[in-house]
């Protein structure tokens, strides 16, 4: 730091640019957690006219999911926010265009800077 030069920031990103950053790592920790919904989703069976129910009971869908050990093969159904996160994110598949967008939000900084070194060149 020199008295006359202009004055470096001690973090190695700017405070504009740490907000975009941690935007986006959070939209990944997201995408993460949904895929591991996704996946642990395809134990659910039932429809929506006689519910959505569990092959054993002690599981959990949201916000992350739980798999609690039982060996009773019992029925349970799922909790209301399971099944409202399920319906509307999972069963219908809307997952896939929550992780088009959720990539395409992530990629689309670099994506930029590809098409501008492009131009230059």
């Amino acid at each position: 730091m020199t008295p006359n030069g202009p004055q470096k920031e001690p973090w190695l990103l700017s405070k504009k640019a740490r907000g975009p950053i941690l935007r986006r790592l959070i939209v990944v920790v997201l995408l993460i957690d949904l895929a591991a919904m996704v996946l642990f989703a395809q134990q659910i069976s039932g429809d929506l006219a006689g519910g959505f129910y569990w092959p054993y009971p002690g599981k959990m869908l949201f916000p992350i999911p739980v798999d609690s050990p039982a060996n009773i093969p019992v029925t349970e159904p799922l909790t209301l926010i399971d099944q409202f996160v399920y319906v509307v994110f999972i069963w219908n598949g809307m997952w896939v265009a929550w992780t088009a967008v959720a990539v395409l939000y992530i990629v689309y900084p670099f994506l930029l800077k590809l098409r501008s070194k492009r131009k230059k060149t």
